[in-house]
């Protein structure tokens, strides 16, 4: 293959409970629609560029808590330097809490999902919750996730 080929990673990441099928349609009409690319993970960027071919570009879709993962990574990506030598091309996420999922209004309803949801699914739930504690601030990551001076 020739080094000017043009690669576009897209990742897509599914949500807190791992269902394949959550994504199911966006895969399909991305293959259907880009029926003569390569469409590849992560984990080979570096296999592709030992093979002379490179990855110009990358595109990241979650859903749901994977839209939050995502966005956790971008920051880790750019902190190593991935966006130097690969262009970020799009980050969409879909029914992704980036405002966590607890509920304020004090009512029964409400305490009864927000203390069921914060234990349910361990560290995830704290975290959506903002029951948990993150770095040396001590704050819950989505509220790291949302400050300007970090990295993340």
């Amino acid at each position: 293959m020739a080094d000017k080929e043009q690669i576009s990673l897209i990742v897509l990441s599914h949500g807190l409970w791992g269902v394949e099928g959550h994504m199911d349609y966006i895969r399909k009409r991305l293959i259907n629609r880009y029926k003569n690319s390569i469409f590849v993970i992560i984990n080979v960027i570096r296999q592709l560029e030992k093979s002379k071919r490179k990855v110009k570009k990358i595109s990241l879709i979650g859903y749901s808590l994977g839209g939050l993962i995502l966005r956790f990574a971008i920051g880790i990506l750019g902190e190593r330097g991935m966006f130097d030598r690969i262009e970020p091309d799009y980050f969409i996420t879909f029914a992704s809490p980036h405002m966590g999922v607890k509920l304020f209004d004090g009512s029964l309803r409400s305490n009864i999902f927000n203390f069921v949801s914060g234990r349910l699914v361990s560290r995830s739930g704290e975290q959506l919750q903002l029951r948990d504690r993150f770095g040396k601030k001590q704050e819950p990551i989505i509220k790291a996730l949302s400050d300007p001076a970090r990295k993340i």
